[in-house]
């Protein structure tokens, strides 16, 4: 069989020649259907998501909405660990268009967060509304294109990270930008591949990095498969995907810039494999594939979900989490009729596509445990930034539903029946052993924690719940094979199948019965007092103590309260002085009030810190180390003197006074924004002007009128040299990446509606 013949058996599929009694718009309605009775305590007010949702993106979205409102557009986040950037820590998904639209809308917090989960609940009936779209793409029956729809929407990966709105976000499109790059390469429709890079570069906004890497690998992958199938001028088509990449990335400069300037003065460049490798998947827990939560799941207190927190220790820094970063259950019915498909692997190249990367996704969601991810974390760029490897089996949920429905769609040929039997009832086998083997106590022989016995009663649980899906799947497969169902009754069974397991493993998941506005106003007294003190005076506050917490960590961009901890997955490298005395650490950071814990009470509260610098001062000595190794050293020395003593890595462009008599000055703050803060000075001598605030290169400061250059002042602060005299002093946040970025997404917007106009156009043709 030629390409060209090839491709073409691939666009089929078993439902050829069948009757189409509902149009596409039922099938539309019904995933909306599915999805809202899946998520009805959200949608009605009975429960609410959990988690990051509540703990890291309500209040980013809080942030973002609050400096847009204000015009001034979310750069710096002075809330958090002591200031960090917000709009290039990716992760804030400010320019997502979801999220702007929640930034412009009048609600309140209540509301507003109704209106944050509504949005998750909605990019998960996008994601089966695109997959439904994609696989119907090409002939695909409709109640097959129906069965992988259900599979993608609600499959594990999407039910689990309902809390990790920025996966989904991106994800939801997915089946969209391949529908996109299939349908252009099939039918030479080059606007479709400009189509595909719009929308693949409109998902980066959602602002989750890995997901993005990961994704633009997949979608990289498949752009080679599909140049390698397609027949006619290959070299046309490797020029249109490889615009479709470009209006991509150009389009998302204005976030990828400075994302680049953030990385380099990120924690994560100086990761170990071992962190790098935190939620790889362990060889055992392949067995979660058939039985998702065999060895338990998360530990959210849902009072209408009861399990047991997932225990499993076989990787570096385990906990309950480990349960989402490693779930991509896709349905029984998905995972045995989509496995069947590999045995075309020889005769379909997209089979062959699928089972490449699905070999290769899988070596790399082992991290730890298979030698491939060290590889890669040594030698490919990228991978050395992420953690989670196991998160790459996102792309499991969607290949093995298209593998579903396929197998499915050819079991309406007699001829491809009776070849698609044996390897069919091996699968079934496979899961019949691992659940028998469960149930009967033999797999304590594989995994010694059942022996305990909690343990071994809810796995066997679990694996009875798997044995009655499996058996009803049989059942309805057996009734098609003896011709007591139709096709189209026996895709309605499996169907039906599909969605009690779905519902079974998912529903109800990541659901506790209070909002977050509700959460962030447990402490709602202490947050109020120092919200209104923050208000006459700039001080920091130290409210965590180990794992006792007075307010939530991300409560300072809601209430606007200058906290020292925050819960940010990229965390700048100077947000703590490394290894300086507790005492310096709080004197230097501005801290005013540090939690205390009276551990014979059993209670904590906040006590005043005496000795706290105020959040600008001057200084007339300091130490000029000649770089940040030396620094931390000195920093660490019983000689340094923070209350009187400035340790700089650059020389100042001025004297200072060789004596140590004391000097008139005065320093205030006349107007302090998140990206500017305006300081009136006086100054009897030359002197140091220090700033409370974390040094980021994107900071500039304007003397009088004139750029001066930024001080890098005890490690992680911002200082500049003023001559003798009175001063006017502003600290701007001016990133040039940012504004070289968002100049390369203008010019690409309008390269990619120029490409699409001038593709668009009607061409003369000879008669």
């Amino acid at each position: 069989m030629n390409s060209k013949q090839t491709l073409k058996a691939e666009q089929k599929t078993g439902g050829i020649g069948q009757k189409r009694s509902f149009p596409t718009i039922i099938f539309i309605i019904a995933l909306l259907v599915i999805c809202i009775v899946f998520f009805h305590k959200v949608i009605f007010g009975i429960g609410n998501f959990w988690e990051d949702l509540m703990y890291q993106e309500f209040p980013h979205r809080i942030f973002a909405r609050d400096a847009l409102l204000h015009f001034s557009f979310p750069f710096w986040n002075p809330y958090t660990f002591g200031g960090m950037p917000f709009f290039a820590a990716i992760h804030t998904g400010v320019l997502y268009p979801v999220n702007l639209i929640l930034s412009f809308l009048p609600l309140g917090k209540e509301a507003f967060w109704y209106a944050l989960e509504l949005s998750v609940v909605l990019h998960i009936f996008i994601a089966g509304a695109a997959m439904f779209l994609f696989c119907n793409h090409g002939n695909r029956s409709r109640l097959s294109s129906f069965f992988a729809a259900v599979s993608y929407m609600l499959c594990g990966f999407f039910v689990v990270h309902t809390i990790h709105s920025l996966m989904l976000y991106i994800l939801a499109w997915l089946p969209l930008i391949m529908l996109f790059m299939h349908r252009g390469a099939q039918k030479n429709r080059k606007k479709d591949f400009i189509y595909a890079g719009l929308v693949l570069g409109i998902t980066v906004f959602a602002g989750h990095p890995q997901i993005t890497f990961y994704e633009f690998l997949f979608l990289g992958a498949y752009a080679i498969y599909l140049l390698l199938s397609v027949s006619g001028n290959r070299r046309l088509h490797g020029a249109l995907l490889f615009a479709m990449f470009a209006v991509a990335g150009g389009l998302a400069m204005i976030l990828l810039l400075p994302a680049a300037e953030l990385s380099k003065e990120s924690a994560r460049v100086a990761w170990t494999f071992q962190m790098a490798s935190e939620g790889s998947m362990s060889f055992r827990q392949l067995s979660t594939l058939i039985i998702p939560k065999l060895f338990g799941g998360t530990n959210a207190p849902n009072p209408w979900r009861e399990e047991l927190s997932f225990w499993l220790n076989d990787s570096f820094h385990s906990g309950y989490w480990t349960f989402w970063e490693t779930t991509f259950y896709t349905g029984l019915a998905a995972l045995v009729f989509g496995m069947v498909q590999f045995i075309h692997v020889r005769r379909s190249k997209f089979t062959l596509f699928c089972a490449i990367w699905c070999l290769g996704s899988l070596g790399i969601a082992l991290g730890s445990h298979f030698p491939l991810y060290e590889l890669l974390f040594k030698y490919v760029p990228g991978f050395g930034t992420f953690r989670v490897p196991a998160r790459i089996l996102f792309t499991w949920n969607l290949l093995l539903p298209l593998l579903a429905a396929r197998t499915i769609d050819e079991m309406k040929d007699p001829e491809s029946r009776r070849r698609i039997l044996v390897p069919l009832a091996i699968g079934g086998g496979i899961c019949l052993c691992v659940g028998l083997s469960v149930v009967s106590g033999f797999a304590s022989n594989f995994c010694p924690e059942f022996m305990n016995a909690s343990y071994k009663s809810y796995a066997a649980r679990q694996s009875g719940t798997m044995l009655a899906i499996l058996a009803a799947g049989a059942a309805a497969t057996i009734l098609f094979y003896r011709s007591l169902l139709s096709h189209r009754m026996f895709k309605g069974a499996m169907l039906t199948v599909l969605c009690i397991d779905l519902f079974v493993f998912g529903m109800d998941y990541h659901i506790v019965p209070y909002s977050a506005p509700v959460y962030f106003s447990r402490n709602r007294q202490l947050a109020d007092y120092l919200s209104a003190a923050n208000k006459k005076e700039l001080f920091r506050t130290k409210m965590r103590e180990g794992g006792i917490m007075l307010l939530d960590r991300n409560q300072g961009m809601i209430d606007r309260i200058f906290l020292m901890e925050g819960y940010n997955p990229l965390n700048l490298s100077r947000k703590n002085l490394p290894a300086a005395p507790p005492q310096v650490q709080l004197d230097l950071f501005n801290v005013k009030y540090a939690i205390r814990i009276d551990s014979s009470r059993g209670t904590a509260g906040l006590v005043e810190n005496p000795t706290s610098l105020p959040r600008a001062r001057m200084f007339y000595r300091a130490a000029v180390l000649p770089n940040d190794s030396a620094v931390r050293q000195y920093l660490r020395s019983a000689n340094f003197r923070h209350q009187s003593e400035i340790v700089l890595t650059g020389q100042p462009a001025l004297a200072l006074p060789a004596d140590t008599v004391p000097v008139n000055n005065t320093v205030a703050i006349t107007n302090y924004q998140n990206n500017k803060i305006e300081l009136s000075v006086s100054t009897g001598k030359n002197g140091i002007l220090w700033l409370s605030e974390i040094w980021y290169p994107a900071w500039k400061v304007m003397v009088d009128g004139k750029e001066r250059k930024i001080l890098r002042a005890d490690y992680s602060f911002m200082a500049v040299a003023l001559e003798k005299g009175e001063h006017r002093i502003s600290f701007v946040y001016s990133s040039k990446a940012f504004s070289r970025g968002a100049l390369i997404s203008l010019l690409t917007l309008f390269a990619a509606i120029g490409m699409l106009v001038f593709f668009s156009a009607p061409r003369n043709r000879p008669s």
